[in-house]
């Protein structure tokens, strides 16, 4: 499960309406406990209603090797097996000497539909590079939370000087 920053500013929102009823002489207690237990079905929905991360599988496109500190292009490609859209967030776990970029790739890819997605590595040190996962973040529709999964999805770079 993973929250989002605008559950936050859904639970703090109640603060109006909780001052505003309180004054009409309603218990504010009451007034909070109602607010949060609303918020709280709202996760529960956003959470049910994002799509399951191990409906996704996962590639990789990469060389095999590199020279230290040329910039070379990378790409991942997401297959979502299910039959809903996938929004959320990817991220490759390189490790930081690998100088990837962007950090966290932004996707959305429609049911049953397969979505390549590029990005960049600066090796830093030469040597073997490796990763050994990606981690496929579902945010639901509301946006208030969702699901994240790490895929196993190892692969190596050998960096030459």
């Amino acid at each position: 499960m993973v929250l989002q920053g605008r559950l936050a500013l859904l639970v703090g929102l109640g603060v109006i309406p909780v001052a505003l009823l309180s004054t009409a002489g309603l218990p504010p207690w009451l007034l909070v406990a109602a607010w949060l237990a609303l918020c709280i079905v709202a996760t529960i929905i956003d959470i049910t209603a994002s799509v399951d991360p191990r409906q996704v599988s996962v590639q990789r496109r990469l060389p095999a090797r590199a020279r230290l500190g040329e910039r070379l292009a990378g790409g991942i490609v997401l297959h979502n097996r299910g039959t809903r859209t996938l929004r959320g967030l990817l991220r490759d776990g390189w490790q930081p000497t690998a100088g990837a970029s962007p950090e966290r790739l932004v996707v959305a890819v429609a049911g049953g539909e397969r979505q390549r997605l590029d990005f960049a590595l600066n090796p830093r040190r030469r040597g073997e590079l490796r990763t050994a996962f990606v981690v496929v973040r579902s945010i639901g529709p509301l946006g208030l939370a969702g699901r994240q999964r790490m895929l196993a999805e190892p692969a190596s770079l050998r960096v030459l000087p």
